[in-house]
């Protein structure tokens, strides 16, 4: 919350004396207060949904890890073959 009042309160500098680095400084601050007022809260929803139901959170969490596992799996041979293509191209 500081710091997306510290980003209103830049921003109304900034449009008061017509600086636009300063208003944008201002938007940006505002921006990142709310995204880590959103993580917040966030982190506390999961928390309670942790408390309340482990065995539910955990499958999500391993269903999450193997489909992340499968995605990483599939993006290896592509990668290997850019660097193939960078590498024979410039020798």
């Amino acid at each position: 919350m500081l710091k997306e009042a510290t980003g209103k309160v830049q921003e109304a500098v900034g449009s008061g004396v017509a600086d636009a680095m300063t208003q944008t400084k201002g938007k940006a601050g505002q921006l990142a207060g709310a995204t880590q007022e959103f993580a917040g809260s966030m982190a506390a929803m999961v928390r309670d949904k942790t408390e309340e139901n482990p065995l539910v959170v955990l499958g999500i969490v391993a269903v999450s890890s193997f489909l992340l596992g499968v995605l990483i799996g599939r993006v290896g041979p592509s990668r290997n073959f850019l660097q193939y293509a960078t590498s024979s191209a410039t020798s």
